[in-house]
């Protein structure tokens, strides 16, 4: 089986600095005609917005004035949500939250977000969306069950519903000068002796601090890395705004193998310490329903890929991991093959890089995790065999 798959998604750098995707000339709407007010969702499309946000572009016409603008939701006022984008003033985009959920609706729960000239002129742009829990599903039919949690092993702490839902949860490791990276545990404290510096492919050095956010998507476990540089001596904000650090590219880890547990799947934060694309200022985002050995259904993964690039890291209420032991647009389509050496035949033969259905990638690291994705003595994760969730069900 071919292992570690590899989906880039490159956003352009007008983007407003978030997970969620642009679009434009590759494929977006169509520009609005002269003299026309136009209203989209940039994060996803407009029928398939998860979470209860969604990232939203008003577009003025010369014939109106861009102050004038007012821009409501469910007919609250919304306006204050929306900046201009870069010099183009006639370009305003604003990230819209407290859509209205409704897990009852199996097509979503409807919004509606009106953007209007307040000069009393009619021109108006009505945009439906439909909302749906960040817990999906939207397209991949009703959940799978049963379908057992796994928070806690992925150092989530216990699961917040029965839909396997965690708090956010961030982690901030370094790469040290010896190559290996490990936990910093207070990002605002004075930066450790061995911490290490990286330059990205535009030619910026920052130092080698890595921010993962982790949570759940879609009743999977994700996590987000990039390059980070808190302030010191300075709270961590509630919100976040990545730095120059990121290169404004992501890109997104598929696992290859056959699989269908009844269950959420185990892949911590550490694996998504990828040294190729973080050192180099790309984002890594992983998620174990993007693993074919876990559930191999395509519907699930597209739709949880789709929800993963709508996300936004940062969003408040996100909490900090400071135990100390817990150390531990365009779209370019970019495969990447990578598979753990494996030896072969006689065990005087050399060793070779090939692919086997129980290799997992590893970790850039001290120590790797075992095939159960957890490594108690490094990284601090409570381990399957001590979970009470931990036998695995399969479809027979």
């Amino acid at each position: 089986m071919v292992q570690g798959r590899r989906l880039a998604l490159v956003a352009p750098v007008t983007c407003l600095v978030s997970m969620a995707g642009c679009r434009g000339d590759d494929g977006g709407p169509p520009p609005p005609a002269a003299g026309a007010l136009q209203v989209a969702t940039l994060s996803s499309e407009s029928e398939y917005v998860s979470g209860g946000s969604t990232l939203v572009q008003v577009t003025v016409p010369a014939t109106m004035d861009p102050a004038s603008v007012k821009v409501t939701l469910n007919g609250a006022d919304v306006t204050s949500s929306f900046q201009p984008v870069d010099a183009n003033v006639r370009t305003l985009r604003g990230l819209v939250v407290g859509l209205t959920p409704d897990a009852t609706k199996t097509t979503g729960s409807p919004n509606v977000i009106v953007a209007s000239d307040t000069t009393g002129a009619s021109t108006t742009a009505t945009l439906n969306v439909s909302n749906y829990p960040i817990s999906g599903p939207i397209l991949s039919g009703p959940h799978i069950s049963p379908d057992e949690c796994r928070t806690v092993d992925n150092g989530l702490g216990d699961p917040l519903d029965a839909d396997c839902s965690a708090t956010k949860t961030i982690f901030y490791p370094y790469r040290a000068s010896d190559a290996t990276f490990k936990l910093l545990v207070d990002p605002t404290a004075p930066r450790p002796t061995d911490l290490a510096n990286t330059t990205t492919n535009d030619a910026v050095t920052v130092p080698y601090i890595v921010r993962i956010e982790s949570g759940t998507v879609n009743r999977s476990v994700y996590n987000i890395a990039m390059l980070d540089n808190p302030t010191v001596a300075a709270p961590v904000p509630t919100t976040f705004t990545p730095g120059p650090g990121w290169n404004r590219k992501v890109v997104i880890g598929f696992g290859g193998g056959a699989g269908a547990a009844y269950n959420q799947g185990v892949q911590p934060f550490p694996t998504a310490l990828s040294h190729t694309e973080l050192s180099r200022g790309f984002a890594f985002v992983n998620s174990t329903e993007l693993v074919n050995l876990q559930h191999s259904n395509p519907h699930l993964q597209g739709e949880t890929a789709m929800m993963l690039k709508a996300h936004r890291p940062g969003e408040p209420g996100a909490r900090l991991q400071r135990d100390q032991q817990s150390e531990r647009q365009r779209v370019l389509h970019l495969l990447r093959y990578q598979c753990q050496p494996v030896r072969q035949g006689r065990a005087d033969r050399p060793t070779t890089r090939a692919c086997s259905t129980g290799s997992r990638r590893s970790i850039e690291g001290p120590s790797r995790p075992p095939n159960s994705w957890t490594s108690t003595s490094r990284w601090g994760l409570r381990s399957r065999a001590a979970s009470a969730t931990s036998t695995t069900r399969r479809k027979t």
